[in-house]
């Protein structure tokens, strides 16, 4: 019963999601932030480590063949290629396998003395992440050339707000899976990649890695009653930034 509700939230999240786009919504932010839209885990999201070290350090030649168009992604392509992708599925391991929509709507302001301090866009909670010199030369490749804008990345328009804005940030969603999609083809993984690859390689191997499920919990800035928010207190973030660490030496150092 619960997986039939869990299915029946994600489809009306679907729909709204489409009428937004269709223009025939309104536009109302966090529409379902109480609403359960879960699933039951797919360890096929997740890589190994080869799997990663593949995907982001391989020189890789792309295929075309059977692939949609980017004009079907209706994303501007500035900046929005294999490259680009592999940066934002970098990032989001680096940052505690942090969701796309959090690494697109990071501010200027969240960086600050080598950390950023966010919310989870999903859930409110609070995440201090420290910025290693390899994420920050990412940051700063693709930082915003827009000094109006708001974002720390070049990602999402600042100029824009409401249902606009909401389109401008699923046009860059569309354009990420498309060129991890074809990454993963390139690269002949076998699987393929997805927004939800780096959360879900960076839970997997942190678990692999001996790093308690409760720390896991916080990292990822998960928030539940009845096991998060017990835990909150008992793990500073010193511990957190051990517990990335030890993933990112695990995938990164030879």
């Amino acid at each position: 019963l619960l997986a039939s509700s869990a299915a029946s939230d994600v489809y009306k999240r679907q729909v709204y999601n489409r009428a937004v786009d269709m223009g025939l919504a309104p536009y109302i932010p966090r529409q379902f932030k109480n609403v359960f839209t879960g699933r039951h885990t797919n360890h096929q999201r997740a890589l190994k480590k080869e799997e990663i070290r593949l995907a982001l350090l391989e020189r890789v030649e792309t295929e075309n063949d059977n692939l949609p168009s980017e004009s079907e992604t209706a994303a501007p392509c500035t900046l929005r290629d294999l490259d680009w992708a592999r940066a934002c599925l970098e990032l989001m391991l680096r940052f505690h396998g942090i969701p796309f929509v959090d690494l697109a709507h990071l501010r200027k302001v969240d960086l600050r003395n080598g950390y950023l301090t966010i919310r989870r866009h999903k859930t409110g909670m609070p995440l201090s992440i420290a910025v290693d010199a390899a994420a920050m030369k990412l940051l700063r490749r693709y930082a915003s050339d827009d000094p109006s804008s708001p974002y720390l990345l070049n990602i999402l328009n600042g100029r824009l707000s409401g249902k606009e804005a909401y389109k401008d940030y699923q046009q860059a969603l569309r354009m990420l899976n498309l060129q991890l999609y074809r990454l993963s083809r390139a690269c002949r993984l076998g699987k393929r990649l997805s927004s939800y690859t780096a959360r879900h390689s960076w839970a997997t191997i942190a678990k692999s890695r001996g790093i308690s499920v409760e720390v896991i919990s916080e990292a990822l800035g998960h928030a539940s009653i009845s096991t998060t928010e017990g835990y909150l207190k008992q793990f500073d973030n010193d511990e957190i930034e051990k517990a990335n660490r030890v993933i990112i030496n695990y995938i990164f150092k030879k």
